[in-house]
């Protein structure tokens, strides 16, 4: 029997799956940028951007999860922890090169 959800319920779940790692990684994005002086403004744009992109591959990255590990890690949510590492360091390098 085959198990189906709806587009609406996968963004809730991975939402609610990831809000950990998700405020955890924009807390630190910001942090990051408050040191580069950048505007307030343009910090909370990025900081968006960035929450944004890395939900968009958190999406990716589960869809694609083939190994035969569990996707939670205690209350950690893998592949939005992955997601946070590749956004935050990119974004951050990227505003680093630019300013």
């Amino acid at each position: 029997m085959e198990h189906s959800i709806s587009i609406i319920e996968l963004l809730r779940l991975t939402l609610y799956l990831g809000a950990i790692p998700f405020i955890a990684g924009t807390l630190l994005f910001s942090f990051l940028l408050r040191r580069l002086n950048i505007p307030r403004i343009k910090t909370t744009l990025y900081s968006l951007l960035h929450l944004f992109c890395s939900f968009c591959i958190t999406l990716a990255i589960w869809a694609v999860w083939k190994w035969n590990i569990d996707i939670m890690f205690y209350f950690l949510f893998l592949p939005s922890c992955a997601a946070e590492i590749i956004t935050c360091l990119s974004f951050y390098f990227y505003i680093k090169k630019q300013s």
